[in-house]
């Protein structure tokens, strides 16, 4: 396929609801990333400006734990930029009536200190945050607005299978739009 007819085949993917992910397959050093995101993310932004993009270099984690912080850094991330969090936070608390308001208030500062670090430069957040604070945001950040792309899925140190289930979970019950690039045969081979 040519780099036209795969933007065409992904922008047609992000019109209807996601049933499984996408991927864009070819060999190392052709410019994958670049074409990802150089004329892939800026075509999408064209057709599709209500969607923002999550990308995630897979190469290395080892955990699908790790992805999902990953994952929720980056989306608590752009809702930072938008200085929307705490205002979506309160409506969020004031819907649904939430009887552990000191709880919820705490894991929303820990967050949003972490994720001011994070634009900063300042470290890892996902270390600066319990299990349980992340628990929080996995129920309450909506992912429906965004789309993710995974690069480096065949460098990934996650046993295949849990790493497929893990997609099929984003696509099937999340309804994220999930864009794989990698070298499928790379991908095989490590399998």
């Amino acid at each position: 396929m040519t780099p036209n007819e795969v933007t065409n085949a992904i922008i047609e993917y992000l019109r209807e609801p996601p049933t499984a992910a996408i991927m864009i397959d070819a060999p190392w050093g052709v410019g994958k990333s670049y074409y990802v995101r150089n004329e892939l993310q800026h075509q999408i932004q064209q057709d599709h400006p209500d969607k923002r993009p999550i990308m995630i270099s897979l190469y290395g984690m080892t955990s699908v734990h790790n992805i999902t912080k990953n994952l929720y850094q980056q989306r608590m991330s752009q809702s930072l930029m938008k200085i929307k969090l705490v205002q979506k936070w309160r409506q969020w608390m004031q819907n649904r009536k939430i009887c552990q308001v000191k709880e919820t208030a705490q894991a929303a500062g820990s967050l949003i200190c972490a994720g001011a670090a994070s634009l900063c430069n300042i470290g890892d957040i996902s270390t600066w945050t319990s299990d349980k604070t992340w628990h929080k945001v996995y129920e309450t950040v909506d992912l429906l607005q965004n789309y993710v792309i995974f690069e480096d899925v065949e460098r990934c140190s996650i046993d295949t299978v849990e790493l497929l289930g893990y997609i099929n979970h984003l696509t099937e019950y999340q309804h994220v739009h999930v864009i794989l690039v990698s070298h499928e045969e790379k991908l095989r081979s490590a399998a």
